[in-house]
């Protein structure tokens, strides 16, 4: 590599951690701290005050269906923490009175 080529490759990137060191300090002192400030006074606003959450919810039952929990089978019998409680503690017994 030629020691033109490499001192371009050097300037480009002294150029770009430049930018790139710019950038987030603006972000970090100016963007940052602003948006907190936005979030701040949008979180005391009465348009998103707990007092409205009557007037924004729904009345009634909204009939949402709720699905059977799933069970699941492990291949292996020793793994108890798919089994049912009463499947473990047949299993644990077992494993216990084999080592006995």
């Amino acid at each position: 590599v030629s020691k033109e080529r490499m001192a371009t490759t050097t300037e480009k990137l002294a150029s770009f951690r430049a930018r790139l060191q710019t950038e987030a300090e603006t972000l970090v002192l100016e963007v940052f701290p602003q948006k907190i400030l936005d979030l701040d006074k949008m979180i005391f606003d009465e348009k998103y005050s707990f007092s409205r959450l009557p007037e924004i919810l729904p009345s009634g039952d909204l009939n949402t269906p709720v699905p059977e929990p799933v069970k699941f089978r492990s291949r292996n019998k020793n793994a108890s923490h798919f089994l049912t409680r009463r499947e473990r503690s047949a299993t644990e017994k077992k494993i216990r009175t084999r080592w006995l």
